[in-house]
């Protein structure tokens, strides 16, 4: 009742028998189903033509899949939703479990491949260690081209990937710089989490987004490569000296002499004050 995947008209599924749940024993009347046949080896649709059957007589016409064709005029293959696309099976590797579905969305719990040859779309990771374990999780993958496609974050609409040690290779970001100090993707090998997308949202209906790390945190923008630390270092800096000059700490030489203290001095020294607390 937790997992189940839901036949297209026409489809095979295995059909058992079993209790109907009201008198606690067995109806022969009672059937369910189970996984749906792979008669084609096709990931998008595997239905027959002219093998389905709509079973009238309640508020919800009940879909009855499978090779039933009691009532040929009630019969049709027309979906009530489902369109059938180019959908090609992910690349397993071996030991892999992977969950894919019709529509072009996978999850796969995998491991480093070694040695990576032998198969006809390689790992997009590597680390040094084989079975080093990995998950990735994603939506709109590539079609067309291949028996096998791959789930590349540069060809699939949204990913996530979870890492343990390893490396991942052919992977472009947004920005090239991500800063000075910031290993890249194919250089870094301990555990990390890449998340893909055109777009990404943080909605915290309630409480705080918090961003802590023990490093520091970067930001990347076509315009600039900021280190957070290294920001409110300046930030700090700059306050601090306009800070002096408006205590008169620090002045400017005039004709008449140097000046003294200004009208802002309290202003200034409070926002020196305020970002001097968030200093951990």
């Amino acid at each position: 009742m937790n997992f189940y995947k839901v036949p297209l008209p026409g489809e095979i599924v295995l059909i058992v028998g079993a209790i109907d749940g009201t008198t606690g024993t067995f109806n022969g009347d009672r059937t369910y189903y189970l996984n749906v046949l792979s008669s084609y080896h096709s990931v998008n649709s595997n239905k027959f033509p002219n093998h389905s059957q709509i079973v009238e007589g309640s508020s919800n016409d009940i879909l009855d899949t499978g090779l039933s064709v009691e009532n040929p005029t009630n019969t049709r293959d027309n979906n009530i939703s489902f369109q059938e696309r180019d959908i090609i099976p992910i690349q397993p590797y071996e030991g892999d479990m992977i969950l894919q579905d019709r529509h072009g969305s996978a999850i796969r719990f995998s491991g480093t491949v070694l040695p990576a040859t032998g198969y006809q779309q390689r790992p997009f990771w590597r680390s040094n260690n084989a079975s080093d374990p990995i998950v990735t999780i994603s939506c709109g993958l590539k079609t067309g081209g291949n028996y096998y496609t791959i789930e590349n974050p540069d060809d699939t609409a949204s990913s996530i990937i979870m890492s343990s040690k390893q490396k991942i290779n052919s992977t472009t970001l947004s920005q090239s710089n991500i800063g000075r100090t910031v290993k890249s993707l194919s250089r870094y090998e301990n555990s990390q989490i890449l998340l893909t997308a055109d777009r990404l949202v943080f909605n915290s209906k309630r409480d705080e987004i918090v961003l802590s790390a023990k490093n520091t945190v970067s930001i990347a923008t076509p315009n600039w490569a900021m280190d957070m630390d290294e920001l409110f270092d300046i930030l700090e800096g700059a306050l601090t000296e306009l800070s002096n000059l408006t205590r008169g700490v620090d002045s400017f030489a005039t004709g008449v002499g140097p000046t003294g203290p200004a009208t802002n001095l309290g202003a200034c020294f409070n926002l020196l004050q305020r970002l001097r607390r968030m200093r951990q």
